[in-house]
């Protein structure tokens, strides 16, 4: 039984690392594709995880782009 909490444990630890999130800080040159290019996503994934509901962007926009 002592092994089995263990396991549970370290389950429950890569879970949290499995959803790390790496921002990018959107620049003037910058849209949804360049950035899902850069960052080897899709589009539908960055709206998705910023909750967008449109293309626009603005600069300084802080956008989830990998959740790892």
């Amino acid at each position: 039984m002592h092994n089995q909490l263990f396991l549970t444990v370290e389950i429950e630890k890569q879970e949290n690392y499995d959803n790390k999130l790496i921002y990018y800080e959107v620049l003037k040159k910058d849209n949804l594709y360049s950035i899902s290019v850069k960052y080897k996503t899709t589009v539908s994934d960055l709206k998705k995880w910023n909750k967008l509901n449109s293309n626009d962007l603005y600069i300084g926009q802080k956008l989830i782009v990998s959740k790892k």
